[in-house]
């Protein structure tokens, strides 16, 4: 008699430190997906603002390119009696407009840089939380 109640009270202590070891795993992966949501939260909105700056940037630049070559069209129109002094205003456009274009590629490329780094990071916080929900896996099925 002895012998069977302690039999059954080491089963029902087993079966609580079981119950005990299933929820702390549930929640240890209920955290880690909610981290992963959250970074992946984050990371989209990371993309969506250098997307959003990138546009931006753009069509600023077109506008001022737009508005530039108007300005350079009208001074050359005004300015027509004088082809030489034409010449170099038109020089001196063009300058301004590839240095404004150069600064512009180069917050592009930032972008581009910002938007591939996070691409990056995503990709491996995808793969840590894999790894993390297989060895969760592997813990749990070894201890069955």
């Amino acid at each position: 008699q002895k012998t069977e109640e302690r039999r059954t009270s080491i089963i029902m202590e087993r079966q609580q430190r079981m119950e005990k070891h299933q929820e702390r795993s549930d929640a240890i992966r209920l955290n880690k997906d909610n981290a992963y949501e959250t970074k992946m939260a984050v990371l989209r909105e990371r993309a969506d603002h250098a997307t959003e700056l990138s546009e931006h940037v753009k069509n600023k630049v077109r506008v001022k390119l737009f508005l530039k070559s108007k300005m350079t069209e009208l001074r050359m129109d005004r300015h027509h009696q004088s082809m030489m002094q034409a010449k170099r205003a038109s020089e001196y456009q063009r300058k301004q407009v590839e240095g404004r274009l150069d600064r512009a590629s180069a917050v592009l490329e930032r972008a581009d840089r910002e938007r591939s780094r996070i691409a990056t990071d995503k990709s491996k916080i995808k793969h840590k939380v894999l790894e993390e929900r297989i060895y969760v896996q592997t813990l749990v099925d070894n201890f069955h």
